[in-house]
């Protein structure tokens, strides 16, 4: 979870910064699993085909991220799981709501 502290007015408001990846794998129909197999297979397939031995994303990570245990997003990881799902508007992933 990350946290925002917005200061408008003399009040301070804490926002915190919530990842939807279990409501979207949800409407897609899709687990932690068929997720890290579709970036696998996006991003990585071609090179382990090659005898590249790149590491994927981990299990975990998204298993992270899908519970918003992270405080921090790797980008990467963000811009993977984004293009993978083909999220257009990035508040399909991303909310801000009232802590």
């Amino acid at each position: 979870m990350i946290k925002l502290i917005l200061k408008g007015g003399g009040v301070s408001m804490t926002k915190r910064i919530t990842i939807k990846l279990d409501k979207v794998l949800k409407d897609k129909g899709l687990s932690q699993t068929d997720l890290k197999n579709l970036i696998d297979e996006k991003y990585y397939a071609h090179q382990w085909s090659e005898g590249v031995k790149k590491p994927s994303m981990r299990a975990a990570s998204i298993s992270e991220i899908y519970n918003n245990q992270r405080t921090k997003i790797n980008k990467n990881h963000l811009e993977m799981i984004i293009n993978t799902l083909n999220i257009e508007d990035i508040t399909e992933i991303i909310d801000i709501v009232d802590d």
